[in-house]
C-alpha cells in the first residue's frame, strides 16, 4: 500500500496528532479541537474532498472515543507479537465494527 493520494479529481487532506492537534490535545482544549476539526471537515466536504486524522493514542482513549462521532469512521491498528498488522473499522453512525483482518 502506498501513501494517501487524491484520485478523480478529489482533495486530499491529512492531520497528524503528533503535529497539528499536539497543541489543542496538549491543553485539554476538547471543544476547541472540536471547532477546530469540524472547520476542517466542512472545508474538506465542501471540495468533496477526503480527509484523514492521525491520534497517536489508544482506541479506548477518552479522547478517540470523544471525538469519533465528527467523523464518518474510525480505523484502529494493532501489531501483535510475531504476527502481520490487523486493521479494523468502526463507523459511529452507524454503531457498527468490523471484525480484525490482516493488513
Amino acid at each position: 500500500m502506498g501513501t494517501p493520494s487524491a484520485a478523480d479529481g478529489d482533495d486530499l487532506s491529512a492531520i497528524d496528532g503528533d503535529n497539528e492537534l499536539e497543541y489543542l490535545l496538549e491543553a485539554d482544549d476538547r471543544s476547541s479541537t472540536k471547532r477546530f476539526l469540524r472547520a476542517v471537515n466542512a472545508l474538506v466536504c465542501g471540495v468533496d474532498g477526503i480527509g484523514y486524522v492521525h491520534l497517536p493514542l489508544p482506541d479506548d482513549s477518552p479522547i478517540v472515543r470523544g471525538l469519533s462521532p465528527l467523523f464518518d469512521a474510525r480505523i484502529e491498528l494493532r501489531k501483535r507479537e510475531a504476527l502481520v498488522p490487523e486493521q479494523r473499522w468502526h463507523a459511529p453512525q452507524h454503531d457498527t465494527t468490523t471484525l480484525w483482518s490482516q493488513l
